[in-house]
């Protein structure tokens, strides 16, 4: 049960999120016709999980049921983006926040419930013939990398998103002039921080430029050591990252409260992903 409910779930993972273009992804909010390129690709990963299965005459009403309504969902989704990016920002971050998660529990909730309907009428996932054969050459269980798969998927590009939409609601209104420090730390693959106007003043101590990406890297690599510490009983070892981060951060931290607190929601958002993802999956 677990593994067909698993694959299912890093294909939506993979379409909806590694298979969706920021072009897309951005194009969307204001041209509906979007959502269709973001269907098709969104059904890859499924079309690719049926070709390495053992074809069961079951799977493909599963796939069709999670590729089928995640059109509709996301085209209703889209429409209440539409009027939540009317409000005003104290409403705004915190309402976006709460639909991209009501959107995810949507799709989540529609595969598992296909998912488990199915399983109890004798669905049962197995691995294509010469796929199985390959895993016991090279000594694999293919379980086991389902697994690890599904927990790389949730802790990288899902997991950023998450962090930075957190954040973005706790956010303290001034650290939008010191964006350009601040957003090393939090993540956002669009840029967490929108450019600033020219006008702005900025402090003449502070950098006038971010490394890009580099917020996006560090919660990638905090989040994927947090799972090598759990997997190998290192608990402790956890204690560290958020020591080194606030080692790189400590003067900002000790002399702006507000940030002290912004950065610590964003920190403790990732680490507290990364730890269910793991506690979830295996």
């Amino acid at each position: 049960m677990s593994n067909l409910l698993y694959s299912a779930i890093a294909a939506h993972l993979i379409g909806d999120f590694y298979l969706q273009p920021a072009a897309i992804a951005e194009g969307k909010k204001r041209n509906l016709w979007l959502l269709l390129p973001h269907w098709l690709l969104y059904a890859l990963p499924f079309a690719v999980l049926y070709l390495l299965s053992d074809q069961n005459p079951q799977l493909p009403t599963l796939l069709t049921i999670a590729v089928a309504s995640h059109l509709p969902v996301d085209f209703i989704k889209q429409l209440l983006a539409r009027r939540v990016r009317k409000l005003e920002k104290s409403k705004r971050d915190f309402r976006s926040l709460n639909l991209f998660l009501a959107d995810q529990f949507v799709h989540l909730a529609i595969i598992a419930v296909a998912a488990i309907a199915l399983y109890e009428r004798g669905l049962i996932l197995e691995a294509a013939p010469w796929l199985a054969e390959l895993a016991g050459r090279l000594q694999l269980n293919l379980y086991i990398l389902v697994q690890a798969g599904l927990v790389g998927l949730i802790i990288l590009k899902p997991a950023s998103l998450i962090v930075s939409k957190v954040s973005t609601v706790y956010r303290p209104e001034r650290s939008v002039e010191y964006a350009d420090s601040t957003n090393q730390f939090h993540e956002n693959r669009a840029g967490l921080f929108p450019q600033t106007d020219p006008a702005v003043k900025k402090p003449p101590d502070k950098p006038v430029e971010a490394i890009r990406g580099a917020g996006q890297m560090i919660g990638y690599l905090e989040r994927i050591l947090i799972v090598i510490f759990l997997s190998v009983g290192q608990y402790a070892s956890i204690g560290l990252i958020m020591t080194a981060k606030s080692i790189a951060r400590y003067e900002r931290i000790n002399k702006d409260s507000e940030f002290a607190e912004y950065y610590l929601i964003g920190t403790l958002s990732s680490i507290l992903i990364a730890i269910l993802a793991y506690l979830l999956v295996f």
